[in-house]
C-alpha cells in the first residue's frame, strides 16, 4: 500500500534523529573526560615526588646511614618525578637538582638553596597546570551543557514536526474518513469527505470513498 511508505520513512526517520542525539550527548562527555582525568592524573606524579623530596630534604640526617637512607629515598622520588615530566620548563628544574641533590645533602648551602627552589619550581608548574586544566573542564563541562540543552531543544523541534506531520497526513485525515463513514450510515447521504490540504497520505482514498458514496446515492 502507497501509505506505509511515506509513513514508514517518517518513523525510521525520527528513529535515526533519536539515535544521532544519543550519540552526540555521548560524544560531549567523552570529550569532558579526558580534560576531567587530566586534572586528577596528569600532573599528580610530579608534584607528589616534590612534596616526598621537599619533606626529605627539609629533614635530613646528619648520620652517614641515615643519611644514605633518606638520599636514596631522595633518588626514588626524583626518577618519579623524571618519569612524569609533562610540562614546558620541568625538565629543566630537575636537571638542577639533579645537579645539586648531593650537595644539598653534604650540607652544602647554595647547593640545598638551589635543590629547594628548583624543587619548589617544579610543583609550582604542575599546580599552574592543574589549574589551567581545571578552568579548561570548566569550560568543557559549560559548552558540553549547553550542547546538550541545544541537542535536547532540537530534538524537541523534531518531535513536534513528527507529530504534526503525523496528524496533518494521517491522524486528521482518519478522522475525517471515519466520521463521514459513521454521518453516512446514519443517513446523512450527503456527507463526503472534505478533500484538501489536510487530506495528506489518504487523499486518494478519500476521494474513492467520495465517488463510492455519490454511486450509492444515484
Amino acid at each position: 500500500m502507497k501509505l506505509a511508505k511515506p509513513i514508514k520513512l517518517s518513523v525510521w526517520f525520527f528513529i535515526l534523529f533519536q539515535v544521532v542525539v544519543a550519540y552526540c550527548c555521548v560524544w560531549i562527555f567523552m570529550r569532558m573526560i579526558p580534560a576531567i582525568d587530566s586534572i586528577v592524573h596528569g600532573n599528580e606524579l610530579s608534584i607528589k615526588a616534590a612534596v616526598n623530596m621537599t619533606s626529605i630534604l627539609a629533614k635530613k640526617e646528619e648520620r652517614a646511614p641515615r643519611r644514605e637512607r633518606a638520599i636514596k629515598r631522595f633518588e626514588h622520588f626524583l626518577r618519579l618525578a623524571e618519569s612524569s615530566i609533562s610540562e614546558e620548563g620541568e625538565r629543566e628544574q630537575i636537571r638542577l637538582i639533579r645537579n645539586h641533590y648531593q650537595g644539598a645533602f653534604a650540607g652544602d648551602r647554595g647547593s640545598y638553596l638551589v635543590t629547594l627552589a628548583a624543587i619548589s619550581k617544579m610543583a609550582d608548574l604542575n599546580i599552574k597546570a592543574m589549574h589551567e586544566s581545571d578552568l579548561k573542564a570548566q569550560r568543557m563541562s559549560r559548552a558540553g551543557a549547553w550542547g546538550i540543552v541545544l541537542v535536547a531543544a532540537l530534538n524537541f523541534i523534531a518531535g513536534l514536526f513528527f507529530m504534526h506531520s503525523l496528524s496533518h497526513n494521517l491522524l486528521t485525515p482518519l478522522e475525517d474518513l471515519g466520521q463521514t463513514i459513521l454521518d453516512f450510515k446514519k443517513g446523512n447521504s450527503l456527507r463526503r469527505c472534505v478533500v484538501g490540504e489536510r487530506s495528506g497520505y489518504l487523499e486518494k482514498m478519500m476521494r474513492d470513498l467520495n465517488d463510492v458514496l455519490d454511486g450509492n446515492t444515484h
